[in-house]
């Protein structure tokens, strides 16, 4: 299976499996840790985490808009689903979109070698 087709199966999975309960499997496995980084979609997502699961001071927050916070960080990380699924999204369509600009850029070519040739 292709990388792109792993990708579209995951973001599919994500799309079908909402309120499914990602969010509580994920919390309930760092309910016990002392320290851990929270990678969320946003720091808003971050707060509501927090505050409705009474998380210890040692959970530090990292969104995708600031993920260098894990530079040099030895933390255990934890990913909330939402996070995960923004990231193969745009992985996927980055991947889309550079495939089809290499298969534009390939007709380009080939134009460019029919009118040498001739």
């Amino acid at each position: 299976m292709k990388i792109t087709e792993k990708l579209l199966s995951l973001v599919h999975y994500y799309n079908a499996t909402r309120q499914s309960g990602h969010t509580t499997l994920m919390l309930r496995g760092i309910l016990t840790a002392d320290q851990c980084s929270i990678l969320t979609h946003d720091l808003g997502m971050f707060n509501y985490i927090k505050k409705n699961w009474s998380l210890a001071n040692g959970a530090h927050p990292v969104t995708l808009n600031n993920m260098e916070k894990l530079r040099g960080s030895r933390l255990p990380l934890a990913i909330d689903n939402a996070a995960l699924h923004t990231i193969f999204e745009q992985s996927l369509n980055e991947i889309q979109r550079l495939n089809k600009e290499n298969t534009n850029l390939k007709q380009k070519l080939t134009q460019v070698k029919n009118i040498l040739n001739k």
